[in-house]
């Protein structure tokens, strides 16, 4: 529901006359509370709410944009420098803000209000006697050649125009009882006008759009030179020299420039930063309290590593790195490390990691434009369990930059200290032999997770974080963590068993054909990638011809979960049961759902002209001469192997074997029988299940 047009345009004028109105005064003035949140959940309107809150409307104050609270704020700011000694009672301080609304609302035009902050924030130390002239005047002329080479804002100004500045403001102070009226940029003398020819400037905005900003990235060198030639074919005798030249470039629209040098990603980066994430809730970006908001991402470890402990092993790749993190705390809630390029089995295991941390879910994760994030099941478990999905902007890395920068602390503290890091790679020219990465990694998966979980849990917690938001400056996230939780009372979002079955199946990815269902045979059960998988309630006449609900597990290729009466009014039979492959179920056990569908891709480039288990599992057993699969193999038992004392990351555990033909009995808890079967004798396989001559395979 969007706001009436007129109502919006009322309560836009009224705040852009008055600057830092109070949200109880526009809910008075307008009939409600309703429209003013939707124009601010909508980005129409801003309120610094990380430091006032919603429940109290007459403290809470009101701008069209965060510019003009940062004004406002320098206002407040130098208003009250001149209160120092005396205590202000609250309709002092009342009437102090009004006077400091209607004064910036009518005397500050938009287009000077950056100008005005980079003045203030530049004589603020002068103002508040801590620096003289000559001590801002020295810091600024070290900013006007920093080792970084980033030029800062007024860097190199002059001492003389340092106390113009401070001029300005103390007689505005004097006799407009507000000190930043007087830093207000002045209009610039001379003669504005343009004296170049105006075909010039026309041919020069031709060559500069038809020659310089093209995807070849010409020099303005030679951009010039096409200039000057198009200026002797149409007699023009005296063309204009390389410095309006490139002045009339610089007077051009830089973000359409570098969206056709650079591309759209370059110009993105470029772009003046913005924290609004289009959270509706009203929350700060960091959200209300511990949990409230993570981040999910991915990236590319910088380090190659063995899948095994072999000695022998020759193979190195690197791992993917995937991290939720707190946007409150910066702590990490949940890692995973793996070969396999990020999938919806990696979400399902971060959040079913995160759930058996620490006991909930993150109420708000916000996520990239990745194509597993995009995904229908990603929506769906979202939903389910009641997680807002906020989209970061495209090409605008920024916007995530809670995980992006413990990517990078992770990278810089931990990963490039460990041999086989891939920083000499980023130069391939300068890279010798003595320091290729390839050759000098020695770590295998086990043992990088290993310390990189411990790395994440108990070092990196206990380090210093410059962006903490509750505890201040130099806070460590575990510091942060712990005051908001004495402040809040609380963390996370939605309270989940991460043992309850039904939790875990929630976590699981539907098959992904057919809508997710299966259809129930008597003679061949459930056919899922052509695999048959079984349960003995599927012999039931009120479940044999219909269309099963089933979910995979990515880490087990011998079992899945199948809701065989989703819409039986007994709860037992509503219950997703466990179903077992029925042919070669020791092999398949040890498969992961992914490198099935590598083998069913080989054979299909073999042009086998049927698939079946029984081809299928042959192939599974001779694989070791195929190189994809026997790489996928690979991945798959680097990435479950778990060292000692921690438990596996799986959904089920894996039964031991109690004999060469054994196949596990399901577990009770798990698959109820219905009310006319027999549970299974101790130590019974499902062979012995009595089934039609057809199905034996």
């Amino acid at each position: 529901m969007t706001v009436d047009a007129g109502l919006r345009d009322r309560i836009l004028a009224a705040v852009e006359e008055r600057p830092g109105v109070t949200l109880e005064e526009l809910i008075h003035a307008f009939g409600g509370a309703e429209p003013v949140h939707r124009l601010l959940s909508a980005g129409d309107l801003f309120a610094d709410l990380k430091t006032e809150s919603l429940e109290h409307p007459e403290t809470v104050h009101v701008f069209l944009d965060r510019d003009r609270w940062r004004l406002w704020r320098a206002g407040v700011e130098a208003s009250e420098r001149g209160a120092r000694g005396r205590r202000l009672s609250d309709s002092q301080r009342i009437e102090q803000h009004e006077a400091i609304s209607r004064a910036l609302g009518r005397r500050v035009p938009p287009r000077h209000q950056k100008a005005v902050l980079e003045r203030w924030q530049l004589i603020k130390p002068i103002i508040l006697g801590h620096a003289t002239v000559r001590q801002v005047a020295g810091e600024a002329r070290r900013q006007a050649s920093p080792p970084d080479g980033k030029r800062r804002s007024l860097a190199g100004i002059a001492p003389a125009t340092l106390s113009r500045y401070v001029r300005d403001f103390r007689d505005a102070e004097r006799d407009h009882r507000l000190g930043l009226l007087g830093l207000v940029p002045h209009r610039r003398r001379g003669n504005p006008s343009q004296r170049l020819p105006r075909q010039q400037l026309e041919l020069a905005d031709k060559v500069l759009e038809e020659v310089y900003e093209q995807g070849e990235r010409p020099t303005l060198q030679s951009a010039y030179a096409r200039f000057v030639a198009r200026c002797t074919e149409q007699g023009i005798t005296d063309p204009m020299g390389r410095t309006s030249f490139w002045r009339r470039r610089q007077q051009r629209d830089r973000d359409r420039s570098d969206r056709k040098r650079l591309g759209s990603k370059a110009a993105d980066a470029a772009r003046p930063y913005s924290d609004d994430l289009n959270i509706r809730e009203l929350l700060p970006k960091d959200g209300l309290y511990c949990g409230a908001v993570a981040h999910l991402d991915h990236t590319t470890g910088d380090v190659n590593l063995f899948y095994s402990d072999d000695p022998d092993e020759t193979i190195t790749e690197r791992p993917t790195v995937s991290a939720l993190t707190c946007a409150f705390s910066s702590m990490p809630l949940a890692a995973d490390v793996a070969f396999d390029p990020p999938s919806s089995a990696t979400v399902m295991r971060l959040l079913l990691d995160c759930a058996r941390k620490h006991g909930w879910l993150p109420s708000i994760i916000v996520v990239d434009g990745a194509p597993e994030f995009q995904s229908e099941y990603f929506r769906e478990v979202c939903a389910e369990h009641g997680i807002t999905v906020v989209y970061r902007p495209l090409s605008d890395a920024r916007s995530g930059s809670c995980v992006e920068r413990f990517f990078r602390t992770k990278d810089t503290q931990y990963i490039h200290t460990l041999p086989g890091n891939t920083q000499a790679s980023r130069n391939p020219r300068a890279m010798s032999r003595e320091v290729d990465p390839r050759r000098l990694a020695c770590l295998s998966l086990r043992f990088f997770e290993d310390s990189y979980h411990e790395y994440l849990y108990e070092v990196y917690p206990d380090l210093k974080h410059e962006g903490a938001v509750l505890s201040g400056r130099g806070a460590t996230p575990r510091e942060s963590w712990a005051a908001g939780v004495r402040k809040h009372g609380r963390a996370g979002g939605k309270r989940v068993d991460a043992e309850d079955w039904d939790f875990k199946v929630s976590l699981l990815p539907p098959w992904k054909r057919r809508g997710g269902t299966a259809q129930v045979s008597r003679q061949t059960g459930i056919q899922i990638g052509h695999l048959r998988y079984w349960h003995p309630g599927m012999a039931r006449e009120s479940v044999v011809g219909t269309r099963v609900p089933v979910r995979v597990f990515p880490d087990d290729a011998g079992i899945v979960a199948a809701c065989l009466e989703p819409e039986s009014n007994d709860e037992d039979r509503q219950r997703w049961v466990l179903c077992h492959v029925r042919h070669r179920y020791k092999l398949f056990r040890d498969c992961t759902r992914r490198e099935v569908e590598v083998a069913r891709r080989i054979l299909r480039l073999q042009k086998v002209d049927r698939i079946s288990m029984q081809i299928l599992g042959a192939f599974l057993e001779r694989v070791h001469a195929d190189v994809d699969l026997f790489r996928q193999r690979r991945r798959d038992a680097a990435r479950l192997r778990r060292g000692k004392g921690k438990a596996p990351l799986r959904l089920v555990e894996k039964p031991a074997d109690t004999g060469p033909a054994a196949v596990p009995a399901p577990d009770p808890a798990i698959a109820v029988p219905g009310p006319e079967e027999e549970p299974l004798a101790p130590g019974a396989s499902w062979d012995d299940v009595a089934e039609p001559d057809e199905f034996a395979v």
